[in-house]
């Protein structure tokens, strides 16, 4: 059907769907009715029905996905029905030991899911997946201390009401057009440094730590990234930064908004929740 339409449709760019669901965006009421009428033309002329009790018209506040998307406010919100589901599966398996681990995987889902609307939140699930990997879903396993801070990280979003998000710009700004510049080395005699417009702190890394932590140059090239970011990361409010780093691993850490090391997700930990 994406197809079908592309042809009829000046303004292709404003229409987007996933799977059978159609949203189409403009500046104006009248454009976007016309541009939502080409799917349902296309649907008519293949004898597709059309649920008409899910079909909205030009609006600023609407459902989709499951999400609610005030185009007002630019914001995107988790419906406060499923709020309350979250918040139930978030305090049942709080005061447990033990849970199945098909109880974790329905709690990791949904979870999964509410993180469109705080994008950031898929780190705070990471331990989830740790704890059930390579188990049956009628295996109990134990909730231990680092498995509930990840869970609480989502129940403080939930006490404070802040599962919405801000649409983010379109276009990446470059680190570099905003003067914003970091860089680590692993050697014992250099250290880090991180700069944004004038303003700029650095560290030598202590012989001590290197030694007995022995960090992956990933973790080390992470540590400026995120140390500016903590700093500095109100003057980045609603953007899409790119920043350039010359380590893979790391690239794709904060890309990912995971990693299988454990010392990596502490970082990641705090640099996510300055975005959310």
């Amino acid at each position: 059907m994406p197809y079908l339409k592309k042809p009829q449709l000046n303004t292709e760019q404003d229409l987007d769907h996933y799977l059978d669901d159609f949203i189409g965006c403009d500046n104006t009421v009248p454009q976007v009715n016309l541009i939502i009428q080409e799917p349902i033309m296309v649907c008519g002329l293949l004898n597709v029905p059309i649920a008409w009790d899910k079909t909205v018209w030009g609006t600023v506040f609407f459902r989709f996905l499951g999400l609610d998307v005030d185009t007002v406010n630019q914001l995107v919100h988790i419906p406060p029905h499923k709020v309350l589901s979250l918040d139930r599966k978030l305090h049942h398996v709080l005061k447990s030991k033990t849970v199945q681990v098909k109880t974790l995987q329905s709690l990791a889902g949904t979870i999964n899911f509410y993180a469109k609307a705080k994008p950031g939140g898929r780190t705070f699930i990471r331990r989830i997946y740790d704890g059930e990997q390579g188990l049956t879903k009628h295996f109990h396993i134990n909730v231990t201390s680092e498995l509930k801070k990840d869970l609480r990280v989502w129940q403080e979003l939930l006490s404070r009401r802040e599962l919405a998000t801000l649409f983010c710009d379109v276009l990446k700004t470059r680190a570099d057009d905003i003067q914003f510049l970091t860089d680590a080395s692993g050697n014992e005699r250099k250290g880090w440094g991180v700069y944004l417009v004038g303003k700029w702190s650095q560290g030598v890394w202590p012989q001590e730590f290197l030694q007995q932590c022995n960090p992956s140059i990933a973790w080390l090239e992470l540590y400026p990234i995120v140390l500016a970011v903590k700093a500095w990361g109100h003057k980045f409010t609603g953007k899409c930064i790119l920043v350039h780093c010359d380590n893979k691993a790391t690239v794709a850490m904060i890309n990912e908004q995971t990693s299988p090391s454990r010392s990596c997700m502490d970082l990641l930990r705090i640099l996510v929740f300055c975005q959310i």
